[in-house]
């Protein structure tokens, strides 16, 4: 598990370094944004990033116990927990906005590409979040290296060409819905992997469990 680990570690600044080459083309006030909005995704979603951390000892724990009804309504509830969360922060981002970008006094540039994070972000992030829960999927049920695959699809194929799209149609405010709408698509193709993954794992163990229960 280590391994995987580290490798999609990786994978991440690999995404930064062409975000913030693209945003660099604007100008300092675009990079001053991308400074804000890192620290308010951090603190607005470090419920998700804790996620992998607190679901995969829970799944492992029951994985152990032969309690695959208690790994499915963990896997089940932690989703439903995500989607509200995630709908709650969007709707604050909203809602405060331009609060929060008159409060670290934005210009118009630095300002268009954070308000356009609050319109569009937050709803990708919804997604992106569910793909936390993916995470702990792999690595408690034998699939630890789709951790690594997706991280790394989410930093070349899921960032380079949106981030792309977005700064050539919209300018710097689109350098991040770009981002953000790659890594979602990447997050619901992980999403469906990781449904596929368990279903095959609990078909897999139903077998020895009944053969255990004799």
């Amino acid at each position: 598990m280590a391994l995987p680990a580290m490798a999609a570690n990786l994978a991440t600044p690999v995404g930064l370094a062409y975000l913030v080459a693209s945003l660099s083309a604007f100008g300092t006030s675009a990079l001053a944004a991308m400074t804000v909005l890192d620290r308010v995704i951090q603190f607005s979603y470090c419920a998700f990033f804790a996620l992998p951390g607190a679901l995969a000892p829970v799944l492992g724990q029951n994985i152990g116990a032969s309690r695959d009804d208690r790994v499915r309504s963990a896997v089940i509830f932690t989703r439903r927990l995500v989607v509200c969360y995630g709908l709650a922060v969007w709707l604050v981002l909203l809602l405060c906005g331009g609060m929060i970008a008159d409060l670290y006094q934005l210009g118009d540039e630095a300002r268009a590409v954070f308000m356009a994070f609050c319109l569009w972000g937050g709803g990708l992030w919804v997604l992106i979040g569910l793909d936390f829960v993916a995470i702990a999927v792999f690595l408690t049920m034998n699939r630890s290296w789709w951790v690594a695959v997706f991280a790394w699809l989410r930093a070349t194929a899921g960032t380079v060409p949106f981030v792309f799209a977005g700064t050539h149609w919209f300018g710097s405010s689109g350098a991040l819905p770009g981002m953000f709408t790659g890594n979602a698509l990447i997050a619901l193709v992980s999403i469906t992997t990781a449904s596929l993954t368990a279903k095959r794992f609990f078909t897999s163990r139903a077998p020895v469990m009944s053969v255990g229960a004799h």
